[in-house]
This record gives C-alpha cells, structure tokens and sequence, in this order.
C-alpha cells in the first residue's frame, strides 16, 4: 500500500521558489531547471495529501486517536496553511500550466477515482463507493478546480501585489461578520517578521466603528468592496463559508437585492501561468459541466445542489475570462463561448441549451431563491458575451427568463395571498373572542366588579396590601398606615415543582444564598480581629471594618428537597478521583451551586411571614390606643436599664450583670399610674398568645443560617451557646442593608423604585429573618443584648466598660438590633411566641427618635465648619434653631480645642467664636445630607418589617428626598425638635457629648484617632461611597512607577511580577510566599486578601496587564483591565504592544463587580466553565 503523508517539503520548497522566476526574468519555465521529473510526479505528493483530506472528509477512513485529525486541522490553520495548503494549491497551478488541460484533469480525475463517475452510462447503484461518498468527493473535485482557476491573489501567480493579497483576505474575514482589530489580525497570515501588513491597507476597505467608549471597536466592509466576494474563497473553513453566504444573503435581502452570489472578476494571471485558462475551455471541463447539469436536469441519483452552485462559478469564470480574451489585441485562443454552444452530449445537448432547459423545468427542478437568481445571473452574462458586449447589461434579450420570472412572481402573488386570507381569518376569530368577552361581562357584572376591587386591592409588589388610612405612607407610629389584609406568598420549589403557602407552621422552605465577610464600605481595610473567640461584634464600628453580606439568587426549594440535593452533590464528590473533583464550590465549606442558575452559594435562607401575619391581632389596637410619648418611654427604659444593672450588681460575680432584667410589673411600679398604663398597652401584647410557635422544620433552618453566617463572619466553629450567636443575624442584615443602600447611591438611582430582583428577595428574607430569630435564641441572652444596646444611649453616667462611647458606635446597625430585639425585653418565659416580633408601633418610632438623635449628635461634633460654603446664607426661625442646638453640642464636647493643654474655659470660648462663624444655611443644609444615608436605611428596614408601601417620591429618581423620608418614617422635617424634649433628654444629649473618650478624640486631628485605628476620615458623615484605586490615563505612567519596585525578599532586585491592589494600593510581588495563622503557605496576593478584603481581592499585575481574582485561599480567575488600546481591546500579557489607556466604563464595571460582592460568583463560574483554570494554584499566587 502506498504510504501517504501531508507533509511534502521539497515540492512546497520548489512551489514557492517557481513563483520568483518570472519576476526576476532569469528562467520563464520550470522545464529549463532540468529536473528529471515531470509535472506529474512533481505534484503527486501535493495531490496525494488533498486526496487524503477529501477521503477523511467522504468517512473513508478511519483511524485511532486524535492525531490525523490534528494534523488536517493545523494543514488548514492560518498558522501553518502559507506553507502546507498555500504551497500545495501553487503546486497544483504549476502543473496546471506545464500540463495539457485535458491531460491535467483528466489525471485529477483518476486520483479521485472519479473517471466511472464522468462517463454518461455511470450507474451509481454499481459503483464500489456509495453515492453519498460520490457527491462529496465531486463537490471536492470542483471545489479544488475552481481553487485552481480563481485564486490568483498570490504575487507571481496573479498580476497582484503584497497590499492586494491582504486587502483581499480582509474583505472575506469582514464579509463573515463585523470584526474587532484583534480577531481580524489573528485570521491572517503573518510574514517572517510577524506582520500581517493589515494595518496599512485595512483603512481603504473598511471603517472602523466604535458605538461606545467601553466597547471594543469593530471593522465594517465598506459598501463598494461586497462585490469582491467570493463565496468559495480557499481560506474558508465550512462554518466561515456557510456564516458568510448566510450573511451576505441577509444583507441582500434587506436591500431588496437578488439572492446570486457571483464569483468575482479575478486578475489576470501572469504569463507564467496563463496556460491555467484553458482549463476552462478545454473538452473535459465542458464535459464535467454539461454533465452535472444533464444529472441536475434528469434529477439522477448523486446529483447534489452544491454541484450546481460550483458549475455556475465555473462558468462565471469562464464567462470572465472570455470577455477579457476579447479585448485582447493580439487575438485569443480562448474558445469557451464556442465549445459551450457547439459540443453536445449524447442527448444533443449543449453546455448553453441545458442552462435555457434548466430554466424553463425549474417548476420540476427543486432550486430554491440564491440558485434561481444565480442561474438567471448566469444566463444574462452568457448572452451578453455570446453577443460580443463588453458589459454585462440588463437590456439583453430575455425572452428565454421570461417564464422563469413570470413563475417566481406567481409564487410571490401566492405567498401574499397566503398572508392576507391569515390575517382576515386571525381578524375574525380576534373580533368573535371580544363579542363573547363582552357578552360574558354583561352577564356577570357583580361578579366582574368583585373580582375588579380584589385586584386593586393587591396591586402591591409586597405580599401585604395597600394601606387604606389617610396616612397610608407612614410606615412607624400612632399614624402608621392601616393594612386592609394581609396576603401571604405561594411560592415554588425548583426541585421537586409543588406550590406552598408560606406560613409559620407549614413545611420550611428556603432559598439559596451566600454569605461572605466583607470591607467594602470601610475606610480602613487592613484592620484585623486580634481575638476571634473574645472578639463582641454587639457594637459595630461606625467604620464599618468587617460585615457580613448576604447575597442570593432568589430560587426557592423545600428545606427537605435541598437536603437531598445537598447530600446528592456529597455523595457524588466522594465518588469521583480527587484530579476530577469540581474546585467551583467546596463541600467542605458548605458551598454548592444552585439546582436552577448554577449561583455559588453556601448557605440557605428560610422563608418566614411578614411580620404583619406573625403579630397578635390586638397588637396593632394597643400600640394605637397608647398615648405614651418619647420623655415618658425614656424614662421608662431608663429605669429598666438601672433596675436590671442594680439587680445584676447584687451578685458576687461582675459579669452577671444584664442577666435578670426587671419584669414590665416592676417597671410599672417605678412610674406615674398613667405612663404604666401607657407602657402596658405598649408591650402587653407579648403576653396574650404564649402558645404560637414555628414549625421544627422552620427553626431548624433558622438555626442553619444562624450558624453560617456566625462560622463565616467570625471564622470560629459553631457554637449555639456563643452569646455571639444571635447577633450575627441582626448585624448581617443590617450590614446588607447598608451595602445595597450605597449601590443605590453610587448608581443614583431611586431608593425603591430600582431595586433588582434579587436585592428584593434578598432584603425582604433577611430583614424578616432577623426580625424572628429570637425564635431559637434563649431570651436571657437576648434580653442581655437589648439592655446593653439601650444602655449604650439611655444611661447618663455609663458603668458598664464594654459599652463604647457614642463616636465609637455605627447608629444603624444599633438601631436594627434594637428594633429587633426590643419585644424580647418584656418577654416572661425562656422561648419567646411568634408575636414577639416588630411591627413598627410606638417603641420602634421613639427608637429612631432616639438613635436619630445620637446620630445627629455624632454628625454635629464631626463637622469641619472650616470647609462650609458661604455663597448662601438663610435667615429663617428653623435655622436659628438647629444651628443654636449645633453650637451647643459642640460647645459641650469641646470639639474646636487645638491642644490638651488649653483650659475648658478657653476652649469654649474659642468654640463659640469659631461657631459664630457657621452660617445657618451651612449647617441644615450640611445635617441634612449628613443624615440621608440613615433615613434611607431606617426606611428600607421598616417598609419589609411593615410591608407599607414608600410615597411615590422615594421610586422615582429625586433630588430632594429628605422630607418624603420625615414622612415615611413619621419624623419632623424640622430636626430641631428632636431636641425639643425637656430636661430629661437635654441632660442625656448632654452626657453624650461630654463623655472623657469623646473630648480626648474630638481634642485634635488625631493620625490614628477612635474606635479600632480608624481617624476622623472613618468616622465622618455621611461616610462615603468607597472606590477602587485611581488609576494613571495611561499604562505607561503605570509601568514607569513600578519599575522601581523591589522584591521584599530579595536583596534589592527587581520584582518579577509586580502586583497591585486596587482597593488598597499595596504593592505586592508573588514569588514571595508567607504563611497564614494556621501555618498554610500561600502567595503575598493570598495573604494580602484575607486582611484587606476579608478574604477577597482584586489584582492588577502591572507586567502582564491582567486583573487577579481571588477569594477564599485557593480560588482565583483572571479577568480583563481596564485598560484598552485604540482599537478597544484589551491586550493581556502586552503581546501586541499597542498603546493603552483607561477605560472609565471598564474600570466602572470593575468596581461594580468588587462593590456588589459579585467577585466570589464570576470566581466560581469562570471556574466552572474554563477547566484550564483548574490546574492554576491560586494559593501560591
């Protein structure tokens, strides 16, 4: 057997040197080499490997393994195609021109075992091979003949230059599709020195157009170069053939254009290879070409559409090159016309009568649109040239078409008719529907009206109604709007497809979620827990240094179906090879992928009620009909405090106390007859429904999130008896509540009107969540927590020592534990009852009073009055009043001192002069703004604890926001008057600002001042809206700065691989390697992740030009930067070498990616779908 291979380096060797021979006029024939070959031999091994192809192509042969297959992919491949298939295809030419044309098919012919195949008594059910191989290999043979004859786009083959050879690739890569530069580049071919030579004519063939900043810019054909197209172009792969003719018929189409794809006008060969021409007029061509079209006519078994649309190119070209040999001065022997209209078949069929019979039978011809105009196109150039005309006209004489015309608008005529009898039929059937709907409403108008008012009754986005009282739009307070009914959720596990109502004591469902520490809203990221397991997150930091944010995909299971899903994925972990185990999500950590969207998550959520259901019925009529106001409810938690710090002080052990708080009863007795009734009317609710309790399987998922989101926030084992256990619930869904509040800021966007689907799903669960999870925590503890928060606030001389001070302490985050934990505090038993929840009644409405209150005080004293705008100034009574109260507490603090050793005298008296310089305008205006981001979150909090819906001013984008607020959340717009509260509550504010640890960080700009390493940057209010690095416009600037970087670990040289953090700004290199607490080696990358972003990081490495993903220790993807090139790409790894700068909208979407916590989810989904990241050890980056 004759051993073949692909690889022939000595013909493709002596291919492309022949191509110089013309051009240096030394030798014009390849004969006067004197090589003792002949033409034939010389292009058998060129031959030999595409017979082979086109056998593998047929399913011919068969073999083992991937190799062959590998071996015709890169035979193809713009990589090594110029010297493997270019060469071979210039081989063939060359014989094409040594050889008789006759003879040279003849012989490609019998190499495709093809010579049965072009008698005219060929019988395809006696042949060896099975038609289907036939058709393929003849649609090869012609694919390969029109290669020969067409492609003359090569110097030294065609009268054609480098520039034209390149313009002629670009314009078929562009008639695919629209490309950006970079792909463009890649499908073309490059020199010895790594040049394309795109860039120099690229511009004369196509714009360039860059719809956006961000995107990346895409080259577009322009209009007058679609005609060069050829739909059989030899660089072509089957895909980019058949996406460029769809392509190119879509555009024709919509410029009501025919469907005909013809083959361009080629260049003329040069000498050398003119004799190639012939191959078009010589008998066997015209025998192949009257053939296929007699087989096409007689509809005979083998015939193929593909052969058609080949011979018509055939033809076309032919046709092309005879009106060229007619110009030809010195005469031709072309002689295509005369053969085409003489020479017959057995039939007495010319090449020219089968095309007029083809017409005149394409009603008993199967040929769709694209063929019909292409025969038409084919039949007007062959009359053009057969009446010696120079250009193809349209004014020919068409008497032959006229039927094929007639027969195409008939069709047309019918398909119209067709659509409109569709239309009328659909018009009729629509008018019956709305007769019978009409009639069935008159018949049923009671019916109609009921269903009508149910409907405006639901119309709320909640599951609870919309509030029917002329105070529909206040969610706390006496004025609190009246709920008509309280509509509970059906929902649908994704699992197993049933429908459940959400009710307390109803089967648990839940819904996937992620929790992950974040930093992302601190201003102070590198702060660690020195002590985890001593480590009391009771008062958040207003730095907000370390949280838990909850994020979730809002698909909904039952608790049981997700446990056996759970327990599936485990015992299908165990099962595989530890090199096959999926590194996406990890087990062991709880981590799997949501059944439906395939979202990383590590935890559940359960679903509970609205609170609204939950609360006693009588609950709402005491919280009305009390009248108790904030000075008597003050005074009342005052007592409280002091009772239960005074019972606790009875026992020999200090850390007692806070244990036994005080009864309501005892407290009752402390006060005025009336202030107790109030007080009762307030809280007896707790004690009117002991029996309502959550089903099991509710509390043990309650009891699941609990425990996940206090192992991951704290990074200690779970232990439910860690008094720390229930306040990672209020804290995580405060924390949440903040992040989602800031996005909205950052994107100014309305505070309710544009919130997704899944920050919905996620705020509503968490909130209601955290306002039941007293429900598996012992009211000891709770109540333990609740009297610490108050006392924080409420006690004027503080004797606890783990209480901080005001400055020291995040308002928010305490307002949301004591709203939450508030109805425990009465609570007379160990579990507390399912009515023991917040309802936004009087206690919640004198809370936000209250730490409101503190909140403006912490603002006041933080003000810098020296950046205050005096372009305005208003005189009016409400502004008098807040900057009197604005003075006074800073007065009191001493907040203006410049030194400790000033005396208390002169520091008030320089407070005062430099208070006396503060405009009236400054300071509303500046407290106003300072308080927003807190009302915002107070009014997210208690629209999914009371489900009354906000004004219509806080869905839609508005400027002035602050007084919708007041009013949602029952507050004066005048924040004067909070202060407004008698002796009592002046001495309180009074003993907030003079606290010993407030004067000593309001002494001076400390460099390091309160709280945990934080300065007065922290603390500021409003705190604002964290960003990543700022970034140099060019990378340039980027490279230059980082050139002198060292390694940390080397002895002063360069680092390899400097890396950047981009929340941060630290730079790292990593080669250097360190170990973490539990002695685990990781990269500096790694490492710098667990302290600056709590575990998640995000990288520029400066050098390679890539962004650095990372979370947790051993997961990790790499991402675009943001900066681009010219053209609107991204070069990673700097390989191309084009100028960069900053993409804003990238750099944007970046931040974006880091700010929503979506770093750990793009981690695990790149992950899962580029296993080429599997091998990657993150860790040691």
């Amino acid at each position: 057997m004759k051993k073949v291979s692909i690889h022939a380096p000595l013909t493709r060797l002596l291919a492309g040197l022949h191509l110089h021979l013309e051009k240096y006029g030394q030798i014009d024939d390849i004969q006067k080499l004197q090589i003792p070959v002949s033409p034939v031999l010389l292009m058998e091994p060129s031959l030999d490997a595409l017979v082979l192809i086109v056998q593998i192509n047929a399913n011919m042969w068969r073999r083992n393994g991937f190799s062959l297959i590998s071996q015709i992919h890169f035979y193809h491949n713009v990589r090594c195609r110029s010297q493997m298939y270019d060469q071979d295809i210039k081989m063939l030419q060359i014989a094409a021109s040594l050889l008789e044309s006759n003879q040279f098919i003849i012989h490609l012919l019998n190499r495709f075992k093809l010579l049965s195949w072009a008698r005219e008594n060929f019988n395809s059910a006696v042949e060896e091979l099975t038609a289907q191989k036939i058709t393929i290999i003849i649609d090869e043979l012609l694919f390969l003949l029109i290669i020969i004859i067409g492609e003359r786009y090569v110097p030294g083959v065609g009268q054609v230059t480098i520039e034209d050879q390149v313009k002629r690739e670009i314009i078929h890569q562009l008639c695919i599709q629209p490309m950006a530069h970079s792909d463009l580049i890649k499908n073309l071919h490059e020199d010895v020195n790594h040049e394309t030579g795109a860039e120099l004519v690229v511009r004369d063939v196509a714009n360039f157009i860059k719809r956006e900043e961000s995107s990346k810019g895409l080259y577009e054909l322009k209009p007058e170069f679609y005609q060069h197209f050829n739909p059989f172009f030899y660089h072509y792969q089957k895909t980019d053939q058949s996406k460029a003719e769809e392509t190119q018929r879509k555009r024709k189409r919509l410029a009501k254009e025919d469907q005909a794809l013809p083959p361009p006008e080629p260049p003329e060969f040069t000498k050398t290879f003119q004799p190639i021409i012939h191959l078009l007029d010589c008998d066997v061509m015209i025998h192949l070409m009257t053939t296929v079209l007699s087989r096409t006519r007689s509809r005979s078994h083998g015939s193929a559409e593909s052969h058609l649309e080949k011979v018509f190119h055939l033809i076309g070209l032919a046709l092309y090159e005879e009106i060229r040999q007619s110009k030809n001065e010195a005469g031709s022997d072309f002689e295509f016309i005369k053969k085409a209209t003489t020479q017959s078949t057995n039939n007495g069929d010319s090449l020219y009568s089968l095309l007029e019979t083809l017409v005149q039978q394409t009603a008993d011809i199967t040929l769709h649109d694209a063929q019909k105009d292409m025969l038409i196109w084919t039949l007007q150039l062959f009359k053009t040239v057969k009446h010696n005309e120079n250009e193809v006209s349209t004014s020919v004489d068409s008497l032959d078409l006229s039927l094929l015309h007639s027969k195409a608008e008939a069709e047309k005529e019918k398909e119209q008719k067709r659509k409109e009898q569709a239309e009328a039929r659909r018009a009729r059937i629509m008018y019956q529907m709305s007769q019978l709907q009409k009639k069935f409403i008159s018949q049923n108008a009671n019916l109609f009206e009921e269903t009508s008012s149910e409907l405006n009754r639901s119309q709320s986005d909640m599951d609870i109604s919309q509030p029917i009282s002329t105070d529909q739009h206040v969610a706390i307070g006496r004025r609190q709007g009246a709920l008509s009914s309280v509509l509970l959720e059906t929902q649908t596990c994704i699992l197993c497809q049933e429908e459940q109502q959400i009710k307390h004591d109803e089967q648990a469902m839940v819904m996937s979620g992620f929790i992950q520490r974040s930093s992302v809203l601190s201003k102070c990221q590198r702060w660690p827990i020195e002590n985890k397991d001593s480590y009391d997150p009771l008062f958040m930091s207003p730095d907000l240094f370390l949280g838990a944010y909850t994020s979730t995909c809002g698909h909904m299971m039952h608790a049981d179906c997700w446990q056996r899903y759970f327990d599936s994925l485990v015992a299908k972990q165990r099962r595989r090879l530890y090199r096959l185990q999926s590194i996406s999500y990890n087990l062991n950590k709880g981590e799997y992928l949501c059944p439906l969207c395939e979202t990383l998550s590590n935890t559940v959520i359960p679903l509970v009620p609205p609170p609204a259901y939950l609360t006693a019925a009588n609950q709402r009529e005491h919280t009305e009909a009390s009248t108790l106001s904030f000075n008597e409810w003050l005074d009342a938690m005052q007592k409280t405090v002091t009772a239960s710090t005074k019972n606790s002080e009875d026992s020999d052990n200090e850390d007692d106390f806070l244990l036994q708080p005080c009864p309501l009863p005892s407290i009752a007795k402390m006060l005025t007859e009336s202030v107790a009734a109030n007080l009762q009317k307030v809280y007896d609710y707790v004690l009117d429904d002991p029996n309502g309790h959550f089903e099991e399987s509710i509390c043990q998922m309650l009891k699941k999130y609990s425990s996940d989101i206090y192992s991951v926030t704290l990074d200690v084992l779970v232990n439910p008896d860690d008094p720390r256990f229930p306040i990672m619930t209020w804290s995580g869904a405060a924390y949440t509540i903040q992040v989602i509040e800031q996005q909205l800021r950052k994107g100014c966007k309305p505070l309710f009107g544009a919130l997704t689907s899944r920050q919905n799903d996620a705020l509503k669960s968490l909130i209601r969540l955290a306002a039941v999870s007293s429900q598996i925590n012992n009211t000891d503890i709770v109540k333990q927590h609740c009297l610490k928060l108050l006392s924080a606030l409420i006690t004027k001389e503080q004797k606890l020592k783990e209480v901080p001070h005001i400055l020291d302490i995040d308002m928010f985050h305490l307002l949301t534990q004591l709203v939450v934990a508030s109805p425990i505090l009465f609570f007379d038993g160990q579990w507390p009852t399912i009515n023991t929840v917040s309802s936004g009644g009087v206690s919640d409405l004198h809370l936000v009073h209250l730490v409101l209150s503190a909140h403006l005080v912490q603002i006041m004293l933080m003000a810098n009055p020296s950046r205050q705008d005096q372009s305005m100034e208003v005189e009016g009574e409400r502004e008098c009043k807040l900057l009197k109260i604005f003075n006074e507490v800073r007065t009191m603090a001493g907040c203006d001192r410049q030194g400790e050793s000033q005396s208390h005298s002169q520091a008030q008296s320089q407070a005062q002069s430099q208070s006396c310089n503060v405009t009236e305008w400054w300071v509303v205006n500046y407290v106003t703004k300072a308080c927003l981001p807190f009302l915002r979150c107070c009014a997210i909090l208690f629209h999914f604890i009371t489900g009354i819906n906000p004004p219509a001013q806080l869905q839609e984008c508005n400027i002035d926001e602050f007084v919708s607020l007041c009013t949602y959340l029952s507050l004066p717009t005048d924040l004067s008057d909070l202060f407004n509260m008698g002796e009592n509550y002046h001495q309180l504010v009074a003993s907030w600002c003079t606290n010993e640890e407030v004067k000593k960080l309001l002494v001076s700009v400390l460099p390091a001042g309160a709280g945990h390493g934080g300065n007065l940057k922290c603390l500021s209010n409003p705190l604002e809206v964290n960003h990543l690095l700022h970034l140099p416009d060019d990378y340039m600037e980027l490279i230059n700065a980082m050139a002198s970087f060292k390694c940390p670990q080397s002895d002063g040289d360069e680092s390899r691989a400097p890396t950047m953090c981009l929340i941060c700004g630290t730079m790292l290199c990593y080669c250097c390697q360190t170990e973490l607490d539990g002695g685990e080696t990781v990269g500096a990358a790694t490492e710098h992740a667990q302290t600056c972003g709590k575990g998640t990081g995000i990288f520029l490495r400066v050098r390679e030009c890539k962004i650095l993903l990372l979370t947790g220790i051993t997961k990790g993807c790499f991402h675009s930067p943001p900066y681009i090139d010219d053209y609107g790409e991204t070069d990673q790894g700097l390989r191309r070498g084009n100028p960069l700068h900053l993409c804003p909208e990238r750099y944007k979407n970046l931040q974006n990616l880091w700010f929503s916590h979506s770093i750990p989810e793009e981690i695990s989904r790149s992950l899962e779908h580029n296993t080429s990241l599997m091998v990657i050890e993150w860790q040691h980056l």
